[in-house]
């Protein structure tokens, strides 16, 4: 590893970074935004993590508390306080590292994600370990990526990433529209991971509060803030940073002397207790919990907009979309839905929400959503992979016929409690628990089994659309 020498370059574990002589002043002639601020008591509750809409799940001597951006603050019965990496997705979906393995909680189940004996002892994650794609995990043996039903190795001159404690998520996903990925190993290298390249950037030993954002990653380093990969540290009106936490398009930072918000430029946010937080979480609704000795505050800049239907840059190959679009303390009757800046529906907002039950989303590649109400807009980009043209009378039912297919299996007229796959209909209604089953190697459950090749016309056939 090269590292560039800098004679006015502070070290970092005794190495210097190339840049960081660099310094950005941030004055008090900076624009001023003004938040709304909800508070709820704390009761002793530790932060577990933000999904994406701002439901914050907590850790409290009842169970797991989850508080959501409508006021809504209810117990889950069982209790996550063996997770050591927490990634929800929304009030009652996240998942989760607990004892070197991955998780998922779902409606009230707990089950464990089978991945191959070759990944090790997980560490951390993120995407969402059901999808096909975009999903990374740091273990004890590297990096490790999911993509279709295969995991891969990530590799650095031929020789295995080092052994990781941690893959930075943005808005829950693993990267935005460069496709860049931040890992840092447990010799404390964090490294900058793409489709070209895998290199270490930074010794990350001295830096806490390492979050991801638009372009690359901020950090503390001591009480200073300092964003990368250009490394250079910013000087925000005489404060010393106390807590930050970022999304793809704001960047949260409390100091000394106040709250401050990086989008395209920085900003001081007034409205906020004089005290500074302890901790920060930001999600993707544009907006920031914030923890307190006996409060948990939430701040936001403009009245939140929810997406439920289309996660932040997910990685799909389905064409529509069921979108439910949540609106909080909005007075407006109508949404304005945009697609890469046209217009392309508008919906009712009755108490509060609005439904557009098909929405076609274009085609392979990125896109940006816009959901827009009076001067309010909440952005949402995503990436449409190519899809694929395997169809059920084509592809699927000679499959079935082979591996599935009588009554003491699938049907026709199956005996017992099992469900009948022997039509289009059957498949298109069970698909969902069909792949689950085909990834976790149990269905069928005995031999013949379907080849890997096999196995991905199945996969590519949900992914593709599901053509009859």
């Amino acid at each position: 590893m090269i590292r560039h020498e800098l004679a006015t370059c502070v070290l970092l574990g005794g190495m210097a970074v190339a840049g960081c002589e660099r310094v950005e002043q941030v004055g008090d002639d900076v624009a001023v935004e003004t938040a709304s601020l909800r508070c709820v008591p704390r009761d002793g509750a530790t932060i577990l993590g933000v999904a994406p809409n701002g439901e914050l799940w907590l850790s409290t001597a009842s169970g797991t508390r989850v508080l959501d951006l409508a006021g809504g603050d209810r117990t889950i019965a069982a209790s996550l306080g063996d997770a050591t990496h927490v990634l929800p997705w929304d009030a009652s979906t996240a998942s989760f590292v607990a004892g070197d393995a991955l998780w998922s909680w779902r409606d009230g189940a707990r089950e464990v994600v089978a991945l191959p004996e070759s990944v090790g002892a997980v560490r951390d994650l993120c995407g969402a370990p059901d999808d096909e794609h975009g999903v990374f995990v740091a273990t004890d043996r590297g990096l490790f990526e999911r993509d279709g039903r295969w995991w891969w190795q990530w590799s650095s001159g031929g020789a295995p990433l080092p052994p990781g404690q941690r893959v930075f998520s943005l808005d829950g996903a693993c990267g935005g529209r460069d496709d860049t990925v931040w890992f840092e190993a447990d010799d404390g290298e964090l490294w900058q991971v793409s489709a070209a390249s895998a290199a270490p950037v930074a010794d990350a030993r001295e830096l806490t509060d390492l979050v991801g954002r638009r372009g690359g990653v901020a950090a503390r380093f001591g009480s200073t803030l300092r964003l990368g990969p250009d490394w250079r540290d910013v000087e925000l009106a005489g404060g010393e940073v106390v807590a930050m936490s970022g999304t793809y398009r704001r960047l949260w930072v409390a100091t000394t002397a106040g709250m401050y918000s990086r989008t395209g430029a920085w900003s001081r946010i007034d409205g906020l207790p004089t005290t500074p937080p302890a901790t920060i979480a930001a999600h993707a609704a544009d907006g920031a919990w914030l923890a307190y000795d006996d409060e948990l505050c939430h701040a936001t800049i403009a009245p939140p907009i929810l997406v439920r239907g289309l996660r932040p840059f997910e990685r799909r190959r389905e064409r529509t979309v069921e979108l439910e679009l949540a609106f909080v303390d909005h007075t407006e009757t109508t949404a304005i839905v945009a697609l890469d800046g046209a217009e392309v529906a508008s919906a009712e907002i009755a108490d509060g929400v609005a439904r557009l039950p098909e929405l076609a989303l274009g085609n392979t590649g990125w896109h940006a959503l816009s959901v827009r109400t009076g001067d309010h807009e909440r952005l949402l980009d995503y990436y449409l992979l190519p899809g694929a043209s395997r169809s059920w009378a084509a592809d699927i039912e000679p499959l079935f016929q082979t591996y599935c297919a009588g009554g003491a299996c699938h049907g026709p007229a199956p005996g017992g409690n099992r469900p009948d796959l022997s039509t289009y209909e059957g498949w298109q209604a069970r698909y969902a628990q069909i792949r689950s089953r085909l990834l976790a190697g149990t269905m069928p459950p005995t031999d013949p089994r379907p080849t890997a090749a096999e196995l991905d016309a199945i996969l590519e056939w949900i992914e593709g659309g599901r053509l009859p």
